[in-house]
C-alpha cells in the first residue's frame, strides 16, 4: 500500500508508485441529484458499480491488478475503508479475511431510465437470496419474490450503500416485522436503530420504487462494520458473518466503567471470540480469564497456552466443576445477555468458616420450568448477589462468625447489608482484611470457591469495612438466578473456561502464592 485518498469519511488504499496520466480516469464535482438523502457534508460520489468508468474498473486497466475491491461500511461518525485490488490486511482483519463466506455476484439484465438516476439496475450488485429467517426461523412469504423476473427485471436481492436502510417488498416487509421479536446474519447493531433516548426501531424500511422493483434492497447501516469483498474478476461477494467487531450500543455499557469503549462477548454463542478464533485458527474453544483488581490490567486468554512463571505452577493444580446450561431465557434477558448462553455451575451449599449456611437448598437447582435459581458468573456485576432468603442466611452466620473473632458490626451503608468497624479487624499479609472465610461448596466436599477477605469485605469508608455480598432483586422480565458471582469476587483468581469439555477450572487466591492478575503473564 503506497497510495491513499480521503473522500469523505472513507480511506481508500491502492498500488501507484508511478505518476500517470489517466485518459479513462473521470472525477468530477457530482451533480446535486446524486447527492440527495446523502450526508450534507458530501463533497461526492465515486462509482464501484459494473461499469468501465467505475474506481475499480480503472485502476484495474490501467496498473494491470485484479478488478476487486473491498468495502467496510464503518458507523456513524467514524472512517470507513475501500481498499482496491489484492492487498494484505492489517491484524485483525487479515484473520477474519481468511474466513470469509462466498456468494455469486449475478446480474439483473433489465433497467429503466428512472433507476439509472440512482444507478442502472444493470451495474448493479445483486445476490442470490434464498429466505429470509428471524432467529432461525424461515419467513413465510412468497419466495418468487427472491428471483429476478427475465423479462421485467422484478425481484431479487442487490446491495445499495447510498440507501440508509434494508427496504423490502411489502409482501416480505409485513411477514419480518410480524416475526422479528427482539444466510447474512444481522445483530443488533445493524437491525434495530434508535430514534430517542428511550426508543429503537426495526431498522428495515418497506420498499417503494419507480421500474423494476427489487424485492430486496440491502441498504448501508446492515453493511456496517462487515467486511465485504466484490471480486468482479470471479464474480463473487466474499463476506464475513462470525466474526462482528462493533462499537457497542450504551445500553450495553450500563453500569459499566465509564472508560468502557464496548464489550467482548465471551459466552456460550458463535459470535463471541473465543468461538470465532477457535474456528478460524482451529485451536480449543477455551480462554482463561484473570480479573484484575481495581486500576490495574487483566488478562483474558484464547486458546491453549504455557504460563509464566509462577502462574505455570499454579495452573496444574486448579479446581475443575462442569459448566451446566439454564435451558431457559426471555426476551428480556437478551438485553444483558442470554440466560442460555450464560455460565452456570452447580453450587450445592454455601459455608462460613467451614460451617454450612441454612437456607432452601432448592433454590441452588435450576428449574427446568422457569429457568429460576442456579449460579452463574457475570463480570458485569460488580459484587455478587444472592437471592434474599441466602443473602439474609448468609449475613446472619457472616456477622456471627465475625462476632466470635471480635469483630464490631456497625450500621449499614447501602448496598451492603452488613457494615464493621474497620479497627476491630487485623489484616493478613496476603489477603486482606482477616475475617470469616466463605465457600462456595460444588460437585464434593473438597470442590469449592474460597473467598477471603482481599474478595469479601470492601472497603466504603477510612473506617467502615463491609461484607462484599448483596441481595439480589427479583427479575421481572425472565428467570431469577438465585446466586450471580460477581467481578469482585473473581478478582486475582485464575478462571480457565473449557468450552469444548464444559468445565471451569480455577485457582485458589493467587494472592495466597503471592502473585496476582496484574502480574500475570502468558506465552502465547
Amino acid at each position: 500500500m503506497v497510495g491513499k485518498l480521503i473522500w469523505s469519511y472513507f480511506k481508500f488504499w491502492f498500488h501507484i508508485n508511478i505518476l500517470y496520466n489517466f485518459r479513462r480516469f473521470p472525477f468530477q464535482y457530482s451533480d446535486t441529484v446524486l447527492r440527495q438523502g446523502l450526508a450534507s457534508s458530501t463533497q461526492g460520489v465515486i462509482s464501484l458499480g459494473r461499469t468501465r468508468i467505475s474506481l475499480q474498473a480503472q485502476l484495474a486497466s490501467e496498473f494491470k491488478i485484479r478488478e476487486k475491491f473491498a468495502l467496510c461500511v464503518p458507523s456513524s461518525g467514524h472512517e470507513g475503508n475501500l481498499i482496491i485490488g489484492n492487498v494484505a490486511y492489517n491484524k485483525p482483519i487479515e484473520a477474519i479475511s481468511k474466513s470469509l463466506i462466498s456468494t455469486p455476484l449475478i446480474r439483473n439484465p433489465v433497467s429503466s431510465y428512472a433507476n439509472e438516476v440512482i444507478g442502472n439496475l444493470t451495474l448493479t450488485y445483486f445476490i442470490n437470496v434464498k429466505s429470509i429467517r428471524v432467529n432461525n426461523k424461515t419467513l413465510s412469504f412468497n419466495n418468487s419474490l427472491l428471483s429476478i423476473d427475465e423479462s421485467t427485471g422484478d425481484g431479487g436481492t442487490s446491495l445499495r450503500t447510498v440507501r440508509s436502510y434494508t427496504s423490502l417488498h411489502r409482501s416480505i416487509y409485513i411477514p419480518l416485522v410480524d416475526e422479528f421479536n427482539v444466510f447474512w446474519r444481522f445483530y443488533g447493531s445493524n437491525s434495530m436503530v434508535r430514534v430517542s433516548k428511550n426508543v429503537m426501531c426495526l431498522a428495515f424500511v418497506e420498499e417503494f420504487i419507480v421500474g423494476p422493483a427489487t424485492s430486496i434492497t440491502v441498504g448501508g447501516y446492515q453493511m456496517e462494520n462487515y467486511l465485504l469483498e466484490f471480486d468482479l474478476t470471479s464474480s463473487m461477494l466474499r463476506y464475513n458473518i462470525r466474526f462482528p467487531f462493533q462499537y457497542s450500543d450504551p445500553i450495553l455499557r450500563r453500569g459499566l466503567a465509564s472508560s468502557s469503549q464496548g464489550v467482548i462477548s465471551l459466552g456460550r454463542i458463535r459470535t463471541s471470540l473465543q468461538a470465532q478464533l477457535a474456528s478460524s485458527f482451529k485451536i480449543r474453544e477455551k480462554f482463561a480469564l484473570c480479573v484484575p483488581s481495581s486500576g490495574h490490567e487483566g488478562n483474558l486468554i484464547i486458546g491453549n497456552v504455557a504460563y509464566n512463571k509462577p502462574i505455570e505452577a499454579i495452573s496444574k493444580s486448579l479446581i475443575s466443576t462442569p459448566l451446566i446450561r439454564n435451558p431457559v431465557s426471555s426476551y428480556g434477558n437478551d438485553i444483558i445477555g442470554n440466560l442460555t448462553l450464560t455460565y452456570f455451575i452447580n453450587v450445592k451449599s454455601i459455608r462460613v468458616n467451614n460451617k454450612s449456611v441454612s437456607f432452601n437448598n432448592s433454590l441452588l437447582s435450576i428449574d427446568e420450568s422457569t429457568g429460576d435459581g442456579g449460579t452463574c458468573l457475570r463480570t458485569v456485576r460488580s459484587y455478587t448477589s444472592l437471592h434474599r432468603s441466602i443473602y439474609i442466611a448468609l449475613v446472619d452466620e457472616f456477622v456471627n462468625a465475625a462476632a466470635s473473632q471480635g469483630i464490631k458490626r456497625v450500621a449499614s451503608v447501602a448496598p451492603f447489608g452488613a457494615c464493621f468497624d474497620a479497627k476491630t479487624i487485623a489484616s493478613e499479609k496476603t489477603v486482606g482484611p482477616r475475617v470469616p472465610i466463605i465457600d462456595l461448596v460444588m460437585n464434593g466436599k473438597n470442590v469449592f470457591w474460597r473467598f477471603y477477605g482481599s474478595n469479601s469485605m470492601v472497603r466504603v469508608s477510612k473506617n467502615v469495612i463491609c461484607l462484599a455480598f448483596v441481595e439480589g432483586s427479583p427479575n421481572l422480565t425472565g428467570p431469577t438466578t438465585s446466586i450471580v458471582v460477581g467481578g469482585y469476587q473473581m478478582e486475582n483468581y485464575l478462571l480457565e473456561f473449557d468450552l469444548t469439555s464444559s468445565k471451569l477450572r480455577f485457582s485458589p487466591s493467587l494472592l495466597l502464592s503471592g502473585t496476582s492478575c496484574s502480574q500475570f503473564g502468558a506465552l502465547l
